[in-house]
């Protein structure tokens, strides 16, 4: 079972022995790092963040889906992370991309 314990982090305690324990530690990572997005979106709109679980789509028009698009975004930035060499290229495209998130949020 994963579960949020009373310091508000996500554990693995009870998962069958035959459970990928990979699996396992993936999840409570993703968990880990995911929430704190959740509760901030959540706070921001009760009815937005619901909405958004549910994959119901908002401000779009035909041949374009905003989900779609932000996975998009991801991958380019990926790649292009991939190509930097040096450092301070590498935070320049770092610090563009946390301006972009803090757009969302």
């Amino acid at each position: 079972m994963i579960y949020k314990n009373k310091s508000g982090k996500w554990i693995a305690k009870g998962i069958p022995k035959d459970f990928n324990p990979t699996y396992t530690k993936s999840l409570v990572l993703y968990f880990n790092t995911l929430d704190p997005l959740f509760i901030k979106a959540q706070k921001k709109s009760d009815f937005e963040f619901i909405l958004t679980l549910l994959n119901i789509h908002g401000t779009q028009d035909v041949g374009w889906n905003p989900f779609e698009t932000t996975q998009d975004i991801f991958r380019t930035f990926h790649k292009l992370k991939a190509k930097i060499k040096y450092n301070d290229e590498q935070l320049h495209l770092f610090l563009v991309w946390v301006d972009f998130l803090n757009d969302f949020y």
